[in-house]
């Protein structure tokens, strides 16, 4: 133990010496210093650490609770014991207070006794020293949250308030300690919620709620404040802005109507055919979507689309990928034509570097015939007897990729009654389970063939069932987007 002295009696510092070498033997490293100047320079020069000072009070250079004042100012790292010879009761209190670790009198404490109460003296300082540090950290953790956090007595009056959330409602926690509720709050809207929410605190329970506050929406959690031996003694609340997140979920729900209002509500009726087409987001956006175009030669155009990546993004982009295919329909014939130009469009207003793949299909119902341009996805057509009878692939790569990209001349073929068209999203095909194998096309086509007799709405709900049972997992991880067609007798 390196113990700084600070006394300028000889005698008394022989005393303290000897009695701590008897307790310490050659552990102890006693600094000796005659006035507090002299201890202040001295503690300055030594390299190693000193683990306490025992300071008299009446030295040559400071007397009484001045010399205790200027110590621990000087020395604040280090824990002060006072040692004097005035066995004064409010003399100790004073000192106490003013930061020292500990008050001795003078010939009082046997070396051993006085050994301990340093060794006390250290521990209570470095914890002390610890617990200060906890609590900046702890302060500085508060004051960085999103969110305000404050405690109350059991009559409600607040008693602390911290937080980030405060200068965003410009609230300053000054003008808020030892109010109440009721006071601080006074003409607010969010007064009754509160009030009644503390009192339930009050009471043993935990209460969350949420409520508006100087125009900001807050996540509100409130809890009874515990002290053991005394119990309830109060409140503590958190809360939350989640203005940000409404505001964005908002903007979400609007974007879904947006792109729901893009979609058809209902199939068309074609002589002849069953049609059904339904898209099954993932997410409350999606990148997925399908149409039914009325194309400028009389025939019916069946798009299924789906933009990469996840969320609000792709939705945009699917908006208006779906937006250039209706205006092009009705002036384009030609389905090579239509990706043509989509693609110019997609690749000239894509900053983001996303890309969509397209399935576009003609069906001709007087001449019973279908012809199809698929921009980086192909599609399946399966007989009566649930044999695959075409796989078509894709005329090029997919939309916004390659902006001068060559299409080739879309594929044309008969139909004969029960063929059943299927165009897809991925999201179907790749659904994998836990051993990493996934649906694929031969799940699509083994699907198919076991609902043929079925219509094309129960078809495609069928295949919507077995891709998300052969994922056997809780939640869908992919849009699943298509359109079934089938050929009528």
């Amino acid at each position: 133990m390196k113990i700084l002295l600070v006394e300028d009696n000889p005698l008394d510092r022989q005393f303290v010496e000897q009695s701590l070498r008897t307790a310490q033997g050659e552990s102890l490293d006693l600094i000796q210093c005659g006035s507090l100047g002299d201890a202040i320079t001295r503690s300055r020069e030594i390299t190693s650490p000193i683990d306490v000072v025992l300071l008299d009070l009446w030295l040559p250079d400071s007397e009484g609770l001045e010399t205790c004042t200027r110590a621990i100012a000087a020395l604040p790292d280090i824990p002060i014991v006072v040692m004097t010879a005035t066995d004064d009761h409010e003399l100790a209190a004073e000192v106490l207070r003013r930061g020292a670790q500990d008050y001795l009198v003078k010939g009082m404490f046997p070396g051993v006794a006085m050994a301990r109460v340093l060794q006390y003296a250290i521990d209570r300082h470095r914890f002390r020293t610890e617990l200060s540090q906890y609590a900046e950290q702890y302060r500085q953790v508060i004051s960085h949250l999103p969110a305000i956090v404050w405690t109350t007595n059991r009559e409600l009056r607040i008693t602390s308030s911290a937080g980030a959330a405060l200068d965003d409602i410009h609230a300053d926690p000054r003008d808020m300690i030892g109010l109440t509720l009721a006071e601080y709050l006074a003409g607010d809207e969010a007064l009754e919620m509160a009030l009644q929410g503390h009192l339930r605190a009050v009471a043993g329970q935990s209460v969350t709620y949420e409520t508006t506050f100087r125009d900001h929406i807050f996540e509100v959690k409130v809890n009874p404040l515990r002290r053991n031996r005394d119990g309830i003694i109060g409140t503590i609340g958190v809360a939350l802005d989640v203005t940000a997140e409404h505001h964005l979920d908002r903007e979400v729900h609007f974007a879904k109507t947006v792109q729901q209002s893009l979609m058809p509500t209902e199939s068309p009726q074609i002589a002849g055919f069953d049609v059904y087409g339904a898209a099954y987001p993932a997410r409350l956006t999606s990148g997925d979507w399908f149409d039914f175009l009325s194309l400028s030669d009389g025939s019916v155009g069946l798009v299924v689309g789906d933009v990469s990546g996840k969320g609000y993004g792709p939705a945009i982009l699917s908006a208006s990928v779906a937006s250039y295919l209706e205006a092009l329909a009705e002036t384009q014939p030609d389905l090579h034509q239509i990706v043509t130009v989509c693609n110019r469009l997609c690749c000239k207003h894509n900053d983001l570097g996303r890309f969509a793949v397209l399935s576009l299909g003609r069906l001709r119902a007087s001449e019973r015939t279908w012809t199809y341009a698929g921009a980086g996805e192909g599609m399946l057509i399966v007989g009566r007897d649930g044999r695959l009878k075409h796989t078509i692939a894709a005329c090029g790569l997919p939309l916004g990729l390659i902006e001068h990209e060559q299409y080739d001349v879309p594929t044309q073929v008969p139909l004969e009654p029960g063929d059943i068209l299927v165009m897809l999203t991925d999201g179907f095909r790749e659904s994998a389970n836990s051993d990493n194998n996934c649906f694929g096309q031969a799940g699509v086509q083994e699907c198919v063939a076991q609902h043929v007799d079925r219509s094309a709405r129960e078809i495609l709900e069928a295949l919507r069932r077995e891709a998300e049972a052969f994922f056997d997992q809780p939640t869908q991880c992919d849009d699943m987007t298509g359109i079934v067609v089938k050929v009528l007798p």
